[in-house]
């Protein structure tokens, strides 16, 4: 058994007006389920709206690998640029 091995990674967004964390999330939901948890770090309303999430991802079965861990959250930036969300 290997123990438990996490790897967090912050992403900072320029959001919509409009969108909401739950309408973010479905951008990670069904990513991967090594993603255990989505912490809202900050969050800015001025000219525009941005937040910071930390995405941490979990494994108790292997060492998570860092380019592992960067296509999954690839895939989140890919699925978050679909609902007009980009890196801040």
């Amino acid at each position: 058994s290997f123990p438990t091995r996490r790897s967090s990674d912050l992403l900072s967004l320029v959001i919509g007006a409009d969108q909401t964390y739950s309408t973010l999330s479905a951008a990670w939901q069904n990513v991967t389920p090594l993603l255990k948890n989505v912490a809202l770090i900050d969050s800015y309303n001025g000219v525009v709206k941005s937040i910071t999430l930390r995405f941490t991802f979990s494994s108790n079965e292997k060492t998570l690998a860092k380019n592992e861990v960067q296509s999954y959250v690839d895939t989140i930036i890919e699925n978050l640029a679909k609902i007009g969300v980009v890196l801040r």
